[in-house]
């Protein structure tokens, strides 16, 4: 077994009282594979911050225009921002609209047929489902083609706020009255690189993993000048857990 699946993936995960499942050789061979071919510097994306639902679809708009099929599916969106981003209407279904017809992901799954859409986008949302594998799997199954991903890195904000001695991020935390939405996992790029390239195994989701964007916004001079030599220091690993804001996943079915 690879050094690096043993002690991140497998010894982590091997307590019985979580997960009690077996891992796939295969899923494990692909997140070494896909380690060694992804690379930081050939995938960061520096495009200063804009405010976080406008960024998200921005970047996903500086896609190659061949991912996105004649038919494309937006998952949770409350806004038609995609729509706005690639010049054509998008389909749409979210939790929070109210235009659109009542929809619960942790209750049903994606109300359309298996291969209805050449694409689906899936922005900033399986992180707010109970369970998220289920959830990317219907994604999975609702695509003729591609699935575009993006997954947020929680330990970035949340590094921030625990330095500073803050609690005031509502994604987490205990409310005082039960949240009608939150982020249901907490994780960083490196577990959302090790999710993603895992199930592109044959014996999984049979995907291939086509692009990723790491996006790490330069707002400020600090960050600026503290980037590029932070990035020279720290493993590869380290700096994207520390500094990535979100990573976008483009993903194209084999069969």
């Amino acid at each position: 077994m690879n050094p690096y699946t043993e002690k991140h993936v497998v010894n982590r995960y091997k307590n019985r009282h979580y997960v009690n499942k077996e891992l796939s050789k295969e899923g494990l061979e692909a997140i070494v594979a896909y380690r060694k071919k992804i690379r930081l510097n050939d995938s960061v994306d520096y495009t200063p911050y804009h405010p976080r639902p406008e960024q998200r679809y921005m970047l996903v708009g500086n896609l190659s225009k061949e991912y996105f099929g004649e038919k494309v599916l937006d998952v949770g969106s409350r806004s038609n921002l995609l729509t706005r981003e690639l010049g054509r209407e998008c389909s749409l279904v979210d939790k929070h609209n109210d235009e659109l017809p009542p929809f619960d992901w942790e209750k049903e799954r994606i109300p359309y047929e298996d291969e209805s859409y050449d694409t689906v986008v899936c922005l900033d949302t399986l992180e707010h489902i109970d369970d998220l594998h289920e959830g990317f799997y219907d994604l999975l199954r609702v695509s003729k083609k591609y699935v575009i991903i993006s997954l947020p890195n929680n330990w970035k904000k949340e590094f921030n706020e625990m330095i500073k001695g803050h609690g005031r991020w509502a994604s987490y935390g205990i409310p005082p009255e039960k949240p009608h939405d939150r982020h249901k996992w907490h994780f960083n790029t490196e577990d959302a690189d090790n999710f993603i390239f895992y199930h592109s195994a044959s014996d999984r989701g049979d995907y291939t993993v086509k692009e990723v964007v790491y996006h790490v916004p330069k707002t400020i001079l600090r960050i600026k000048i503290t980037h590029p030599i932070l990035k020279a220091i720290l493993p590869e690993n380290r700096f994207k857990n520390y500094f990535v804001e979100t990573i976008f996943y483009v993903l194209e079915k084999n069969s």
